[in-house]
């Protein structure tokens, strides 16, 4: 058995247990535990099957839901940072340079990938005759890209640098920002406390640039401070 099985067995292994825990009440240091079990039998499954470890993250975390794991306002808040760490990282991988490049091509693509499945889910639910509010919420959830998945893919094949990598990985953010603006415009109410947060949301990319061009070279922290930010 080479390395590559015995990671896919350990994974396995962990899975397993994670799902077992899963299947048992729990309070939240218990939930905390099959997530972590999750996420590091994804990695080792990743590793010895060759698949990136998000699909199999996306799997259990499914199977989890069915066998009784509840949600809680903890597995909230970890999901939020989860997710808040990865377009980070997916946004450090991004060339300014190659960005501003093909910026129209990046913003057209994940606009399209997003509206046509949408358009299209929609108009099929709303034949069979389901109410307009769900069909609405079922064809954003699944026209959105993950880009945990188009991250991970275009890294491991070491293409995230080229064109193609960076147009992909723009293309994904962009159709995960507008399926978050379209559930906020269907589940919150109109406010302009609101209309405020979009405008920033729309505003801050050039702000944050101007303001990471105005640091020194050797201010590697600050930097990082004010994207995370």
């Amino acid at each position: 058995m080479n390395v590559r099985h015995k990671m896919a067995l350990a994974g396995a292994v962990v899975a397993l247990a994670s799902i077992l825990l899963a299947s048992r009440p729990g309070d939240d240091l218990v939930e905390l535990t099959v997530v972590g079990g999750i996420v590091t039998a994804s990695a080792l499954l990743a590793e010895g099957v060759g698949i990136v470890a998000a699909v199999f993250e996306i799997l259990l975390g499914f199977i989890a839901g069915l066998v009784g794991m509840k949600e809680s306002s903890l597995l909230d808040i970890v999901a939020l940072l989860g997710g808040s760490l990865l377009m980070f990282m997916a946004g450090l991988e991004i060339d300014p340079r190659l960005m501003r490049r093909y910026m129209l091509r990046s913003l057209v693509t994940g606009a399209v990938s997003f509206t046509a499945p949408m358009a299209s889910t929609y108009l099929a639910l709303s034949l069979l005759g389901y109410p307009q509010r769900d069909s609405l919420l079922a064809a954003i959830g699944v026209s959105t890209t993950s880009v945990a998945v188009v991250y991970a893919i275009t890294r491991r094949h070491g293409v995230i640098s080229s064109m193609r990598g960076q147009v992909l990985l723009a293309s994904a953010m962009t159709a995960d920002v507008l399926s978050i603006l379209a559930f906020s415009a269907i589940v919150l109410e109109p406010s302009p406390l609101l209309l405020v947060y979009i405008i920033v949301l729309l505003a801050s990319p050039p702000l944050v640039a101007r303001i990471l061009d105005s640091l020194p070279p050797s201010s590697y922290e600050s930097e990082v401070r004010v994207i995370l930010a």
